[in-house]
Order: structure tokens, then C-alpha cells, then sequence
């Protein structure tokens, strides 16, 4: 097991400059990834989408939205972290003196 976490920038579709559908494109590629689909290089119709998600909140069924165009997929940058370690909490009084 590794001790350095890996954070990958993907290439993923956004909203147009001026548009308010961002958060329907961050909607559209998390359905993706929910069922299986790498959402990265994939280009949505913002019509198409907007209309999907609206029904799928109205009868909350989701489906994966359809790509208009697949693109190049990749990432546009990658980090990696030395994992943190986590210690657990102190029971319950810790703090308190004993005399």
C-alpha cells in the first residue's frame, strides 16, 4: 500500500463563458462517473443535459446524460500528496485532571 495520494485534473467539458450551467455540468459528469463512464474528453449538449437532469430531479430517476462528442481524454495536471496519518480521538474527559 502506497503512502502518497495521486490527485488527477481531468479533462472534462465546462459551462460556455457567460453561461449559468455549471453546476449541471458537474451533475452530468459525476452521473458518469456513477455508472462506470470515465467523463473525461466527453462534450455535452447543454440542451440535452439541462433537460435529463430536470427530470431526472422531477421523477428521481437518474440517467446518464449522452455525449454529443468525445474529445481527447487525460489530465491536465496530476499532484500527488504524502498521505496524512489520522489519530484517533482521545476518550471521552481526557482533559480533565486527576488528583
Amino acid at each position: 500500500m502506497s503512502d502518497t495520494l495521486t490527485i488527477h485534473r481531468r479533462v472534462c467539458d465546462q459551462q460556455p463563458t457567460g453561461s449559468r450551467l455549471c453546476g449541471y455540468y458537474a451533475v452530468a459528469s459525476a452521473v458518469a462517473i456513477c455508472h462506470g463512464v470515465d467523463p473525461s474528453g466527453a462534450v455535452f449538449d447543454p440542451t440535452v443535459m439541462v433537460r435529463i437532469i430536470d427530470q431526472a430531479v422531477a421523477t428521481g430517476v437518474v440517467e446518464q446524460v449522452s455525449v454529443q462528442q468525445q474529445g481527447a481524454r487525460g489530465d491536465r495536471g496530476r499532484a500527488e500528496r504524502k498521505k496524512q496519518a489520522l489519530l484517533p480521538l482521545p476518550p471521552a474527559g481526557w482533559d480533565k485532571r486527576h488528583d
